[in-house]
């Protein structure tokens, strides 16, 4: 009885042992970026997918999110649950889910780095066989019992470089918006009287980082007196960020 125990139990402590490089070749992290190289205030997407040909025991977590020093972030919008598809690497077959996205805007011209997102992954592992161990051949594991294993997972770094935007027949009225824009005015009135306000409405809609894009100066005749504009947004983040940005002013 006391050598079955004992000979139980090392072959316990030898299965538990699971090669982390065994791991990292059936389960990883991915960042791909839409493109390397960019305009300063133009969009790059940074999308992280998960691939793994193992079991998720239970719930991730996340131990580091990625940095984007240089960069103006949106979160994109992605589904509160992962799910997953199917994709074939290298002749592999692999359950890819869709982690987390993002809308990057650079803010400065150069090479700017996205840093690793860092999760910890609970898998389900099938306990390994030891040859050394007799116990394993004539008793085997029935049940097809398994192990949790908390793995590390992080995904690759990224460089992009920023161009600055060109100088050359740059409008001197230009304010910095990236994108594709549309611009109207309008006032709710054509005639007044004396002291009776005047609503003048801008609207800015379009593609692009419709947070920084600025609201256009104007002049008015002596006379007139300006308050301060009530501004609203409307963002899709659903890919490449758009919306409208609204603003009346009243005079």
């Amino acid at each position: 009885q006391t050598s079955f125990a004992n000979a139980f139990a090392f072959g316990q402590k030898n299965n538990n042992e699971i090669s982390e490089a065994e791991i990292a070749k059936n389960l990883y992290v991915r960042a791909i970026v839409d493109k390397t190289k960019a305009y300063k205030g133009e969009q790059v997407t940074v999308t992280y997918k998960l691939y793994t040909r193992l079991n998720i025991a239970s719930q991730m977590s996340v131990d580091k999110l990625p940095q984007y020093q240089g960069f103006w972030a949106e979160e994109l919008e992605t589904a509160r649950n992962i799910s997953f598809s199917r994709e074939v690497i290298d002749g592999q077959q692999y359950s890819v889910g869709l982690l987390k996205r993002a809308a990057l805007f650079p803010n400065q011209a150069g090479k700017l780095e996205v840093t690793p997102f860092e999760l910890t992954i609970p898998i389900q592992v099938q306990k390994k066989k030891n040859p050394n161990n007799v116990w394993d051949d004539f008793f085997g594991d029935p049940f097809g019992r398994a192990e949790i294993v908390e793995y590390q997972a992080k995904s690759n770094i990224h460089k992009v470089e920023v161009l600055a935007l060109p100088e050359t027949n740059k409008p001197v009225s230009f304010r910095g918006a990236v994108g594709r824009f549309d611009f109207s005015a309008s006032l709710d009135k054509q005639k007044t009287k004396t002291n009776e306000p005047i609503n003048l409405k801008f609207e800015i809609s379009g593609t692009g980082n419709i947070k920084l894009v600025e609201l256009p100066p104007f002049e008015l005749p002596n006379g007139f007196e300006k308050y301060d504009p009530k501004v609203d947004e409307q963002i899709d983040r659903g890919g490449k960020i758009s919306g409208k940005k609204k603003a009346e002013y009243l005079l």
